[in-house]
């Protein structure tokens, strides 16, 4: 059933399933600046800025300078400096992976959990979950779309504008599909509502400051198996621990800034298209277009421990589902 797509493997050049329209879109949205810096895998430096932001600037329950407050159940991630993808002797990395130096200038909120099924069926009106009744467990077998508009709703309910303008939908339901997505309010990362990550904003916050494989350390054993992994399997869900099926979400130990499953239960749809890394420095990072896939982070209960890194990428078309695909919003701050 479970068809997971690597980033390893040749990307489809479909690039009308992947192309979509930014309002207004900023210089940073595209980004590419400057020279890259080497990865120093045995340093503290996804830089000094990113471990500021670990310690001092991610919290939760406080009110920024516009006087917003974060959501209850999300955590502040402000901006910082990071390394993404993975040094060349990465046990389990893909080619794909290239090491290059971000900066995100906007804070963001994100949700400390995998979105649930309850969370799902209260608002949207349907359960689109193969591992159905499990209220407390991730939804999941929801496609790209679906994800979309599930953040539309939630800024619906909450009074926010959305970020997206969907065109040609079909009816809410499990074969929920569009033709068209607009970025709204100025650009993907000025709107108002909820949102998808980036894919950089995604990695940022799995890694929590920390520069290795997993967010609490190194891999112990072969990433391509489905052995019992002691580090891994302290704090998340996958093919080694997971009896073949999703979890409740939060049961297993947050990262450093109090994101729970952010390594295996599901993997959660990001914004971006599916294209390997360059190695230049960007601003804000944001792929429109570029293969017919969308990108989807952090592994799954389905998936090997290689699958579960920081770094680690998959992909899938937009219109398709799987049961462990799911989602976690965000909202710029």
């Amino acid at each position: 059933m479970l068809r997971n797509v690597m980033i390893g493997l040749s990307f489809a050049l479909a690039l009308s399933a992947c192309e979509t329209t930014e309002e207004n879109p900023t210089p940073q949205e595209a980004g590419a600046s400057d020279s890259h810096s080497d990865f120093d895998a045995g340093s503290d430096a996804v830089g000094e800025d990113s471990a500021d932001a670990a310690t001092d600037t991610v919290s939760a329950d406080v009110e920024n300078e516009a006087g917003l407050v974060v959501p209850e159940g999300y955590v502040l991630v402000s901006p910082a400096v990071f390394i993404m993808g993975s040094p060349e002797q990465e046990p389990g990395r893909a080619d794909t992976e290239t090491a290059h130096e971000v900066t995100l200038t906007r804070s963001f909120v994100m949700k400390k959990t995998e979105v649930t099924q309850g969370e799902w069926q209260s608002l949207m009106g349907y359960q689109p979950s193969y591992f159905e009744g499990c209220e407390s467990c991730p939804v999941e077998n929801v496609n790209w779309w679906e994800a979309l508009a599930y953040c539309n709703a939630l800024s619906e309910k909450e009074g926010l504008a959305p970020c997206y303008a969907l065109e040609g939908c079909s009816e809410p339901g499990p074969d929920f599909l569009c033709d068209k997505v607009t970025t709204t309010g100025g650009g993907l990362l000025q709107c108002e509502g909820y949102r998808l990550p980036t894919e950089a904003e995604w990695e940022f916050a799995a890694r929590a400051g920390t520069t290795t494989p997993l967010p609490q350390g190194s891999i112990e054993k072969d990433p391509s198996s489905c052995e019992v992994d002691d580090v891994l399997s302290d704090y998340g869900w996958y093919c080694g621990n997971s009896s073949d099926e999703p979890h409740p979400v939060g049961e297993k130990s947050p990262n450093a800034w109090n994101l729970s499953d952010m390594a295996g239960n599901v993997m959660e749809w990001v914004w971006d298209c599916l294209v390997p890394y360059g190695p230049e420095k960007v601003n804000d990072p944001i792929v429109n277009e570029g293969s017919g896939m969308r990108v989807l982070r952090g592994g799954s209960w389905s998936q090997a421990i290689g699958q579960c890194r920081s770094a680690a990428r998959a992909g899938l078309d937009p219109a398709e589902r799987d049961g462990d695909t799911g989602l976690r919003p965000v909202r710029s701050f």
